[in-house]
């Protein structure tokens, strides 16, 4: 249902010819037979979800609403979109006989009360579902100029598939079977299969000495190029605005059984989930060295193929656990927050649809039974929304989903614009790290709206209020309790993108001024060794389990390899070398200096015979001539040259036994899971210094003279503006060297007053 309900009556003018339903009914549809290129026709059939009708659900995108195809439903020509169509076409020739609920048929798009009531019944109608069938369209594999029946190909997701394997990718399992310089579905599924089949930990990809990823595959790269150009279009819109839609993430989640249909081929939904497992398991650990023989294209699309169905699939995990009574929720109840944050990139044509698509996957306590009511305004959803996100949380979690990112000019500033396009990806990241931070122990208590107050644990009074403050035209100011602790004296550069180039020059320019800031006595709450915490915001995010944690001491090891090795750290020449910028160096050999011991013992090398345990005391003692703890050199040493300085004092003595590894890939991987920490960290923000002497990363919008507030139930500090009347604007939350635990929660805490927000 990647559709747009709110204006369905302008692309679908003909009277629908369905009867009324009654309540708890809903309509299907039996597609009579015919010939490939014969009109689509059709009839309603109508049924009690109690009674439990056998039935396929469709899971597609409607496409534009103006390009339209005529089909006959129950004797009548009835506008669908091309992509329906389509849909239908495919749906008569691969399951006939067959009944299908899709929304554009089975719903009276014009009856605003119907539209409603029927979208409140959808996890109901995906959940009793025998199967729900997943349209992608046929990008690579265009049918409509078919006069004859295409042929078709299944995947079942067993070895059966090891046949259609070999047919498209080739005894090697390599290079794409095609004469021309493309590549077809089958192609496309063939790979991914391939990639399902190493889903167990045990199944090494480097094992497989013809495939794909093997060192020695005897594969043109333009064979890689064609898998990688179509494997993009399999998952990228414009070819494939599926995986982009909001609405598609309860119509894949809910139901028990679902297959993936792209023109010609089609395969289990199992096979797609089973290759991103396979990918996270493998490439970015023990099969790590495939990243130099792949492509960097090829790496791209297979990661951004497996971000996308892991992100679906966890939460088809989750509810096939939990079940549909407990729905998806959080350990701290965040719900419909958490969903909100991470599906909030997707799209929706209509704006309300990236709240009320995400209902069905939270209970109605967690979201203070909101339903689905196309009467209410963009304005007044996301107001409820956001109040249901305080209410179930107990905390102000919701003013760290990045309220200042607003393509609506009607929203208050502690709203969250839900539909604002843009990559949200690192941003949902950040403000599910943020949980980590505690800088207000305990819950918001209460809040004010207007006169009166409003308490979060009545939930009763709490529900007449979000109800009732919905459906205000205009709203009053927001009252949450808090106390001002600093004043924002200087504000750094933006950390606009991710682009290498960018990076190295917005890190070099707070790196100046972080020294800067160290040199002045006046400010002794800067520690000249605590820019790589701010850096990562004091947290480190697993690039491959999506998790997080607060960072830890050993942490600081990962620095340095970041700033040896990443195409993003300023500390290098640009070509992974160890030669540091003189300007910069203290940044690096600081944390080097202080933490070098550990570092080579845990980061870089590898036990041998001689040293199963790597290095002792005093191998390290030995190891001193080659690292200087005074701090004063000009140049900081590779980890390799420090092994090769050990080797040439060792070997004499202890013969070849004796030799020391550097080991490769763990440095790389603490490089990797810094810079991923950076960059969820800085992305759209600016460093920052207060009066008092602080530093932190707040809001890519907040200025010199903004304040920096402690409000009751805050995960983090926030930065609010000054405002006539003495109202405030809530610019975003910040992250505060030293603030981040309680420090100043005690702070005058018995002089916070309400403070009010507009």
């Amino acid at each position: 249902m990647a559709k747009h309900y709110g204006s369905a009556s302008s692309s679908i003018s003909t009277k629908y010819p369905g009867r009324p339903l009654r309540s708890g009914q809903i309509r299907l549809v039996e597609l009579f037979p015919g010939q490939w290129s014969d009109p689509i026709r059709c009839r309603l059939s109508y049924a009690l979800l109690d009674d439990e009708p056998d039935y396929y659900a469709l899971s597609y995108v409607w496409g534009p609403p103006h390009v339209t195809r005529d089909v006959w439903l129950d004797g009548i020509s009835y506008p669908a979109t091309k992509n329906l169509e389509s849909a239908l076409r495919h749906l008569r020739y691969l399951y006939p006989g067959l009944r299908f609920w899709i929304d554009a048929l089975c719903i009276a798009q014009d009856d605003i009360q119907e539209r409603t009531e029927q979208v409140g019944m959808m996890a109901n109608i995906y959940r009793a579902c025998t199967e729900v069938l997943i349209y992608l369209g046929d990008a690579l594999d265009p049918s409509a100029s078919h006069k004859n029946a295409p042929k078709t190909y299944e995947f079942t997701d067993s070895n059966n598939d090891l046949k259609l394997m070999e047919m498209f990718l080739g005894d090697a399992a390599v290079l794409p079977r095609t004469r021309h310089k493309t590549v077809r579905g089958g192609h496309i599924f063939a790979f991914i299969y391939f990639l399902s089949l190493y889903r167990l930990p045990e199944s090494h990809m480097r094992y497989t000495p013809n495939a794909p990823f093997a060192d020695n595959a005897e594969c043109k790269d333009t064979g890689r190029t064609l898998l990688s150009e179509g494997l993009r279009r399999l998952i990228n819109a414009p070819w494939t605005p599926w995986w982009d839609r909001m609405w598609v993430v309860q119509e894949v989640v809910i139901p028990s059984h679902a297959r993936v249909i792209y023109g010609t081929v089609s395969a289990p939904w199992s096979m797609f989930a089973g290759a991103a497992m396979a990918y996270d398991l493998h490439v970015t650990s023990c099969c790590s060295h495939i990243t130099r023989v792949l492509p960097d294209g090829l790496l791209r699309v297979c990661k951004d193929f497996a971000q996308r169905i892991s992100d679906i699939e966890t939460l088809r995990n989750e509810y096939r656990l939990w079940g549909p009574s407990n729905a998806i929720t959080s350990p701290n109840g965040q719900g419909l927050l958490l969903l909100l944050r991470k599906f909030r990139g997707r799209k929706s044509s209509d704006p309300r649809d990236k709240v009320y698509a995400l209902l069905s996957l939270v209970t109605a306590t967690s979201a203070l039974q909101m339903l689905p009511d196309y009467s209410l305004s963009v304005r007044q959803v996301f107001v409820t929304a956001t109040l249901n996100g305080i209410w179930a949380t107990k905390s102000l979690s919701v003013f760290q989903s990045d309220v200042d990112r607003k393509a609506r000019h009607d929203l208050p500033s502690w709203v969250p614009d839900w539909g604002a396009a843009g990559d949200y990806g690192p941003l949902a990241a950040r403000a599910d790290a943020t949980e980590l931070y505690d800088a207000s122990p305990g819950a918001t208590k209460a809040i004010v709206l207007g006169k009166w107050q409003y308490k979060v644990e009545k939930m009763g009074l709490w529900r007449t209020m979000a109800r009732d403050i919905s459906r205000y035209p205009s709203f009053p100011p927001l009252g949450v309790k808090g106390g001002l602790v600093d004043t924002v004296t200087y504000t750094g550069e933006i950390m606009r993108s991710d682009f290498p180039l960018s990076v190295r020059s917005t890190i070099t320019a707070w790196s100046l001024d972080y020294r800067r800031l160290t040199s002045d006595d006046s400010l002794s709450q800067v520690d000249r060794g605590d820019f790589w915490r701010l850096l990562c915001a004091d947290v480190t995010h697993h690039t491959r389990l999506g998790l997080h944690q607060r960072a830890l001491p050993d942490d600081e090891a990962m620095f340095v390899c970041w700033a040896l090795k990443s195409e993003r750290s300023p500390y290098t020449d640009g070509k992974h070398q160890s030669k540091v910028k003189p300007v910069l160096e203290e940044d690096v050999s600081t944390v080097y200096g202080r933490n070098w011991c550990s570092f080579m013992r845990g980061k870089v090398l590898r036990p041998t015979k001689l040293f199963p345990h790597c290095l002792s005391g005093a191998d390290m003692h030995a190891a001193e001539p080659y690292l200087d703890e005074r701090l004063e050199w000009r140049e900081i040493r590779s980890p390799h040259s420090v092994v090769r300085g050990l080797n040439r004092s060792l070997m004499p003595t202890w013969g070849a036994e004796s030799r020391i590894h550097a080991t490769q890939n763990t440095g790389q991987l603490a490089a990797t899971q810094m810079d991923h920490s950076i960059m969820t960290a800085t992305l759209y923000r600016r460093m920052f210094v207060t009066e008092r002497g602080y530093v932190g990363l707040g809001p890519a919008l907040m200025d010199k003279g903004d304040e920096v507030y402690v409000l009751e139930g805050g995960k983090t500090p926030f930065v609010l503006r000054k405002e006539k009347g003495g109202n405030k604007v809530l610019v975003g939350d910040c992250y505060v060297n030293g603030w981040m635990d309680g420090e100043l929660e005690t702070e005058r805490r018995d002089e916070w007053d309400y403070v009010f927000l507009v």
